[in-house]
């Protein structure tokens, strides 16, 4: 009875540990370590834990050993600690071992993978991350909206995944903010591991403090990486910090961010840092670490509402829609997410297209900035870019529409077809003492061979029949048609073909990561010799027009 009372505390504290699968060649997974000969296994229903001894030596304590000997990250030492009280129920207090004492040190924590049929289409692994309830968070915009869970799956296999991955939590519907949970992750195992994009050889740790520092600078953040940085610790001391060996992210929140490459900063110092100050955060990053890696670090001590992988597109809604894909999409309070103003940042690469400069500055009056950034760390480009569109901005063209007689003229003389407004025609003539019959037309086109009337108004039914024993053809607009209809008549009388949808152009084409779609409602037709027009109500600027006409589009208001 006694082993049982004691594997239940132990249990419940692997429970409030972020576990992670085990892929022993994924150098982003920091407890994923290479096992010796030596390690053992310890099973706890559906949890294993790897674990070796370890014969503490001179001037080591607990927190250096998981810091230094097994290269624990700061923000899981803490937790391996627990651990490490219950493989060891002879240590009374973790912070006093002493110099050839044989202890036991957890190295590695997994979940058993766990198969589900039928309703999962393949199978799927049961390892979890750590999440804290953020304001608005339920279990299901958790699963759907921040780890990607198919709809299909979360009210059957993962609720009963969290559940058991939880035995605390007696009702999942009631979560509280603030609130630490373990969130099994969707990753079906026939798929393949995403490797980590790496930064260029030659940009080294000066390449990755650079791209830090562009990715904040870019959010209006401030990034320190020069001079010395003083923090005071109570009881008169301070430490001075070099911010070229440790750059120092100050957010407009009052989080402070001590990047740390290489795990220069003794653990000690850390520990000294975090526990006397709550607003600084420290930034473990390994050399040769990549990108996605260090983004998820920066995730949690950013003090952000929410960052999160840009899997699906971000739609800003209006007459003009704009569908945007990035690595990464950022928002940095709740207000900002609720209305969509924050910011997509892409990691560019040598085959990767920016996106345009035209495209930025247009989405940016919606609130949300793209961030293109370098891999190797470079800032964004945009005065380059910029001289290379401001010559290519083009006039609005808006056509004169407000009567349909306006509009019909507008788009004739838009798409270059000749006209004669008030034209009188001579119908019928019976000599010099008979009698004559004309009629004016409203607008009068020669089509070809074929003479075409348009009238703005009814005309009588034997007139119809007089104009086409003549062999005119006519189109009658009624008064108070729509504009569309309007415009469709005419297209069609003219026997130009066209289309009347909403169309997307793309920056970078379909299925792009880094790609922005525009979406124009209109009219898409094209006449003879003239390039493709797009004419739509939407409202249009420069930008636009000039992204469009590199498509080969003259977009055209009316």
């Amino acid at each position: 009875m006694k082993k049982v009372l004691v594997l239940i505390p132990l249990l419940w504290t692997l429970c409030l540990i972020p576990f992670y699968k085990a892929v022993a060649d994924d150098p982003n997974d920091h407890l994923n370590l290479s096992l010796t000969k030596t390690a053992f296994i310890k099973k706890y229903g559906d949890l294993k834990v790897y674990y070796e001894p370890y014969t503490v030596k001179e001037g080591e304590w607990l927190w250096r050993i998981l810091a230094d000997r097994y290269k624990i990250p700061l923000d899981q030492r803490s937790n391996l600690l627990h651990v490490l009280k219950k493989l060891n129920p002879t240590i009374p207090n973790t912070n006093k071992v002493y110099p050839g004492q044989k202890i036991f040190i957890p190295l590695k924590l997994e979940t058993v993978e766990t198969r589900f049929a039928p309703t999962s289409p393949q199978p799927l692994s049961a390892s979890v991350k750590e999440h804290t309830v953020k304001p608005g968070e339920s279990l299901s915009t958790i699963f759907l909206h921040v780890y990607k869970v198919p709809g299909h799956l979360v009210f059957n296999e993962y609720v009963s995944l969290f559940c058991k991955s939880n035995p605390t939590i007696k009702n999942p519907n009631l979560l509280r903010v603030g609130q630490r949970i373990l969130i099994p992750v969707y990753e079906p195992l026939s798929k393949k591991e995403d490797k980590p994009i790496p930064f260029r050889t030659e940009s080294g740790t000066k390449g990755i403090k650079d791209f830090i520092g562009t990715i904040f600078k870019n959010t209006g953040d401030h990034y320190i990486d020069k001079g010395n940085y003083y923090i005071p610790i109570p009881g008169r001391g301070e430490l001075t910090l070099n911010n070229e060996t440790f750059p120092i992210l100050e957010m407009k929140s009052g989080r402070k961010v001590i990047i740390d490459v290489s795990d220069q900063l003794p653990a000690r110092i850390e520990k000294l840092i975090e526990s006397n100050w709550k607003n600084y955060k420290i930034l473990n990053i390994q050399k040769d670490e990549g990108i996605e890696s260090i983004f998820n670090k920066l995730s949690p001590l950013s003090g952000y509402y929410s960052i999160t992988r840009g899997d699906k597109p971000l739609i800003l809604k209006g007459k003009i829609t704009i569908k945007v894909w990035a690595d990464w999409i950022v928002f940095k309070d709740k207000g900002s997410f609720i209305k969509n103003r924050g910011y997509a940042v892409n990691f560019i690469g040598k085959k990767d297209k920016e996106v345009p400069l035209t495209i930025k500055d247009y989405i940016e009056r919606f609130g949300m900035r793209v961030i293109d950034i370098s891999l190797a760390g470079k800032e964004e480009h945009r005065q380059d870019q910029k001289k290379g569109s401001i010559s290519r901005e083009e006039e609005i063209i808006t056509l004169n529409s407000s009567t349909n007689n306006e509009l019909i003229h507008a788009l004739l003389t838009l798409i270059d077809q000749p006209f004669t407004a008030g034209a009188k025609l001579p119908l019928l003539s019976k000599g010099t003492s008979g009698f004559q019959l004309g009629i004016t037309a409203d607008i009068f086109i020669k089509r070809g061979v074929r003479d075409c009337i348009i009238s703005l108004q009814n005309l009588p039914h034997d007139m119809v029949e007089i104009l086409t024993e003549n062999e005119f053809r006519i189109l009658e607009v009624q008064k108070g048609e729509t504009q569309e209809l309007v415009i469709s008549k005419v297209l069609d009388f003219l026997g130009i073909g066209f289309s009347f949808s909403t169309f997307e152009f793309d920056t970078a084409g379909k299925g792009d990561p880094h790609n922005i779609a525009i979406a124009v409602p209109g009219f898409l037709f094209q006449g003879n010799d003239l390039p493709k027009i797009l004419l739509t109500k939407a409202d249009l600027d420069k930008n636009i027009t000039s992204f469009l006409k590199e498509k080969g589009i003259k977009a055209v208001r009316y």
